[in-house]
């Protein structure tokens, strides 16, 4: 998903995610000149009527209240950007000076409102894996080739090696770039294509040679851009566009409506100005792909459109956040899951989305396709989905790593995953990723977006015996860390043994490279504790076990299992059907002080995790 979108006849007071503006705004016609390089200035809408233009067209009013970040400065007009947390995307507009007033201090306050409490030991943990360059620099597009990275950001063009961002070269108008806001970037072998708000810029030799509407391209952002040698094809918030090398010319078609969320149904009028038409383009063969509402099938040489993909023809949803080409495949991201199209027959598959929280909670909001893997990033975090195995088998719970940033792309080389964000980019070692994953990690509490994506559910319970209450505990941790999930009991009568249970889904994992399930346990009083772990039509004993005052580390081979006795299994372990883990207590009798009825007690649980049998010895060290 672009960071910047196309206008939208109606903002509805930015409670609902909205999309940005389409060509030139009008603080940027009386002074394209003035432009505050890389900075954001935070400041507040203060008049109860606050319109937001698109050029001369209003498409919203800004609530009183509402935060805005200044991008240009005009002497009656300002270019804002319009945070719009649903959708973890922004809106660009002009609004008149005089109705915004300064924030104090507004930026440290936003990243105190947003940013999570991450533990020491995971920060500790996450300082292996990634590295921030460009800090407040808003990421629009990331692409690489040959061992070189090229940014297109809202300060500039900028190329730098895969390994030392620190030797960053930057090109920006004054160099004769056509548009400082970079939204876009194709590679073709030493090309370098650039596309704008203004329109295209092509980078050669040093040199850049700029194209606008007066030589005949289409009018609108240039959200997307794929090369091969005879073409460049755009994806434009107006429709779609190809320039012939050879003779320079464009052949344009203009569409009408796009994507844009506060629609309801996410589709803006065909016959409307606003949404975006295609923020995602692909050549492919005789054909180019282009998506933003729905996937466009468009011949290469006529511009015809001839297929269409949409909620009805195999998405999950409509608004295609990315797409990627695999042979006879696409592989669709979708606001609420992926969805593997066969281009040449009806037939598809859907991936909702995983860990816990649905599409309307948890959206995606950037993909990338790497190999045989595709990266997701989505509100909560990160995952990895495995185009072989047809299922999320990595999830990184990152997203209070960035502050409450919002991720606006992924790109990923053979070493590392690049996210781009609003303030900055992130670069992720992928060889350390493997060694410190969240592959066979049920969790270590010491994440709350973790704990959410996971789907732990916390808070009081009431049973019909006794009742309990789930919280993360941060005053204890197993094995050096610093939080543990606790189940706090209230013991039923002496009728009724069972007292604290807890239970996680784990449907999203892949454990069959796994050897058996390690976790760490205490309990005050003592208690006796029953591990078990289900298939669709059979459950599995893991363990029954006294518990101690003090932190027990508990491991047991998958070979170690007992099948409970369930009439439709097949009595053999299939650990690619794994679907859900649970822990129940109850007293121990003959061990230690038993709770009495009415007595409150505790159990704790961390470190929860798969093992292979070569790894027990690291697992021990973290």
């Amino acid at each position: 998903m672009k960071r910047l979108l196309a206008s939208t006849t109606t903002l509805i007071a930015l409670a609902l995610s909205v999309a940005g503006c389409v060509g030139i705004n009008k603080a940027a016609l009386e002074n394209q000149a003035v432009m505050m390089e890389g900075l954001r200035i935070p400041m507040v809408v203060t008049a109860e009527e606050a319109n937001l233009y698109d050029q001369n067209t209003v498409i919203g009013k800004l609530p009183v209240g509402t935060k805005v970040y200044v991008l240009h400065k005009g002497s009656i007009w300002y270019t804002v950007e319009v945070p719009i947390d649903k959708y973890s995307m922004n809106i660009k507009g002009s609004v008149a000076a005089d109705v915004l007033a300064p924030i104090p201090e507004a930026k440290s306050e936003v990243s105190q409102e947003t940013a999570a409490p991450v533990s020491p030991t995971y920060s500790a943990i996450r300082e292996k894996l990634w590295a921030e360059f460009f800090e407040d620099v808003g990421i629009n597009a990331i692409a690489s080739i040959e061992e070189m990275i090229w940014l297109g950001t809202d300060s500039g063009l900028y190329k730098f090696p895969v390994d030392s961002p620190g030797q960053a070269i930057k090109y920006t108008t004054a160099d004769g770039l056509l548009d400082d806001d970079v939204q876009s970037i194709g590679l073709y072998k030493d090309e370098v294509w650039v596309g704008t708000y203004l329109g295209i810029s092509k980078f050669v030799n040093g040199d850049f040679v700029n194209y606008t509407m007066s030589d005949g391209l289409l009018k609108g952002a240039v959200m997307a851009i794929d090369v091969n040698h005879k073409y460049v094809w755009l994806g434009l918030t107006s429709g779609i566009s190809r320039f012939d090398k050879a003779t320079g010319t464009f052949e344009n078609r203009p569409h009408g409506g796009g994507w844009s969320p506060e629609s309801g149904s996410g589709s803006a009028p065909a016959t409307g100005k606003s949404g975006i038409y295609a923020d995602s383009i692909a050549i492919d063969g005789d054909c180019v792909w282009n998506a933003a509402f729905n996937l466009t099938k468009t011949s290469l040489d006529s511009l015809r459109d001839l297929k269409t993909y949409g909620c009805g023809e195999g998405l999950i949803h409509s608004r295609v956040v990315d797409f990627s080409i695999d042979g006879d495949n696409i592989w669709a991201s979708t606001l609420w899951g992926i969805t593997k199209l066969e281009k040449n027959s009806a037939k598809y598959e859907q991936f909702q989305i995983a860990y816990g929280l649905d599409g309307k909670e948890n959206p995606i909001i950037a993909s990338v396709k790497d190999g045989d893997s595709l990266w997701i990033a989505m509100r909560e975090g990160i995952a990895r989905f495995d185009t072989n195995k047809k299922k999320f088998v990595t999830y990184y719970a990152v997203w209070d790593l960035f502050g409450g940033r919002y991720i606006s792309t992924l790109a990923a080389d053979a070493k590392y995953l690049w996210v781009g964000t609003s303030e900055g980019l992130w670069r992720m070692d992928k060889s350390v990723a493997n060694s410190i994953s969240d592959e066979a990690l049920v969790d270590d509490f010491e994440s709350k977006s973790r704990m959410r994506a996971r789907g732990w559910r916390l808070g009081r319970q009431d049973k019909k015996y006794g009742s309990q209450n789930v919280f993360v505990d941060e005053t204890t941790g197993a094995n050096g860390t610093s939080s543990s999930l606790c189940i706090e009991y209230i013991a039923p009568d002496y009728k009724h043994n069972s007292l604290g249970s807890v239970g996680v889904n784990i449907s999203t994992m892949d454990i069959t490279e796994y050897d058996g399930i390690s976790f760490f346990v205490k309990a005050k009083p003592a208690v006796r504790l029953n591990a078990d772990i289900g298939e669709i039509n059979e459950t599995w004993a893991v363990g029954n076990w006294n518990i101690p005052s003090e932190w027990m580390q508990i491991r047991v081979p998958f070979e170690e299992f007992r099948v409970h006795a369930q009439g439709s299994g097949n009595s053999v372990i299939e650990l690619h059907a794994l679907n859900h883990l649970s822990f129940g207590s109850h007293r121990a009798y003959g061990v230690g002080a038993k709770p009495a009825p009415g007595e409150k007690g505790k159990i704790w649980l961390d470190e929860i995790q798969f093992y292979k049998n070569e790894d027990i010895n690291k697992i021990a060290r973290r």
